[in-house]
This record gives structure tokens, C-alpha cells and sequence, in this order.
């Protein structure tokens, strides 16, 4: 099998955000609702290592099996760093780090489930490697914001939209050194990318599509708050 022969919203497509959203679904509500506080941060702690163990299986299958190069393998796709993120975040409880990846957790890698583009067909490995590693970003932000009670702010908004364009930035020599291309060109064939034009124009759509998209992650915080607020000023007449 080789690439580009994934069909989207196919048959082991959709079985597959299927099963990653019944894990998910299941791993917090069991949290949430039968573990005390103490297996909780454990789960998270085994959650975080496991990410990690996958991800160094997935890079070892590119490099020793498949014989692609180092250099086109480094987490400098946006995602990539984010997984990294993830994975320590839950072995460390960092807020800083929810905070980040809350935002850029949930729109970026719910982007890359919904429209993988050019990917191995299941049931390659990588198939099943590339799937877990987006659905565990989000289940792993969930997971912090649910089980664990964490919420993102305003404050963290604002962090999150300048990590997003300092990391843009400091990739761009990479590019330049090492004849690569993270986060400068849309990745080919199959992704929302594909509908915001040629680069380097597409990359303000990109940031204006990145606001909208935090917008939405943060929203059911910003409803609950406008309803506690109008509950708290009706006590208070």
C-alpha cells in the first residue's frame, strides 16, 4: 500500500473518529465520575507516557523501516510540538502548557481528524499511529479540562496566538537550512488547507481561521460565564 490511497470520510474513516471518540468518551467519564483525585493524576501520568512511547515507535518505523529522513520528520508540523506538549502536560499537571495546547490542541489536531490529507489507508501503521497521536491530543485536553478542572482564559487566548506566531517565525530558518517545508506550504490533496489559497497568502487565512477556531474551543466557557453572570446579577436585584 503506499500513499494517497486513503479515501476520506471512508468506511475506516469514520469507524475510526468512531472508536477514538467512544475511548475517549469512556476514559473520562470513568475518571471523572469513579477514580478519586490520586488515580486520576495517575491515569494522566500513564496517558503522557504512553504518547511518548508511541510517538518514538512512529518515528522509528519512518526512519528505519520506511528510510525517510530525519529532516523531514522533526515535530515542527504544528501538531508535533503540540503532542510533545500534551504528553508532559499530563505527566505534569502544567498549566502553562494547558493553556497552550488547549487552544491549539483542539483546533489543530480536531483539523487533521476531520481532514488528514495524503495518508497511508488503514490498516497501515502509520494509518493507526497518525490517527491516536491527533485523537490523543484532544483527548488529552480534555481529559485536563474535564477530569482534572482545568479552563483556559482570555490571558491564555492571547499566549496562544503569540506561541503560534513565534513558532511560525522560528521555523522559517529551518526551512531555509535543511531544504524543508513545515508550516509554509499547504500540505497536498485532501484538507481544509486546500481552500485558503496559494502560499505565503494562504498563511493570513490560516491566522485569521486559527482566531475563529479558538473562538469556538473557548465558547462553552464564554456561555457558561454570560450565564453565571446574568444568574449572579438576578440574585443580586
Amino acid at each position: 500500500m503506499k500513499e494517497g490511497d486513503f479515501v476520506w470520510m471512508g468506511v475506516s474513516h469514520i469507524v475510526t473518529l468512531q472508536a477514538l471518540a467512544i475511548f475517549g468518551i469512556l476514559l473520562i467519564f470513568i475518571a471523572k465520575h469513579y477514580l478519586d483525585q490520586k488515580w486520576r493524576d495517575r491515569v494522566g501520568i500513564i496517558l503522557g507516557v504512553l504518547m511518548l512511547v508511541q510517538e518514538l515507535s512512529d518515528l522509528s518505523i519512518r526512519l528505519f523501516y520506511l528510510h525517510q529522513p530525519l529532516t523531514d520528520n522533526l515535530p515542527l508540523h504544528l501538531c508535533g510540538p503540540i503532542y510533545y506538549m500534551v504528553a508532559i502536560m499530563l505527566m505534569t499537571r502544567n498549566k502553562t502548557l494547558y493553556e497552550l495546547t488547549y487552544f491549539l490542541g483542539l483546533a489543530g489536531a480536531s483539523n487533521s481528524l476531520l481532514t488528514p490529507g495524503e495518508i497511508f489507508p488503514f490498516p497501515h501503521i502509520l494509518n493507526i499511529t497518525f490517527f491516536t497521536t491527533h485523537g490523543m491530543i484532544v483527548i488529552g485536553v480534555l481529559y485536563m479540562t474535564i477530569v482534572l478542572g482545568y479552563r483556559p482564559t482570555w490571558k491564555a487566548f492571547g499566549k496562544t496566538m503569540i506561541f503560534l506566531n513565534v513558532f511560525a517565525l522560528l521555523v522559517i530558518p529551518v526551512n531555509y537550512f535543511l531544504n524543508t517545508n513545515y508550516l509554509c506550504y499547504p500540505p497536498p490533496g485532501g484538507t481544509l488547507m486546500d481552500l485558503l489559497g496559494p502560499w505565503p497568502l494562504y498563511l493570513v487565512f490560516v491566522e485569521m481561521l486559527g482566531v475563529v477556531l479558538f473562538l469556538l474551543a473557548f465558547s462553552p466557557f464564554l456561555i457558561s460565564d454570560v450565564i453565571k453572570w446574568r444568574k449572579k446579577k438576578e440574585k443580586d436585584r
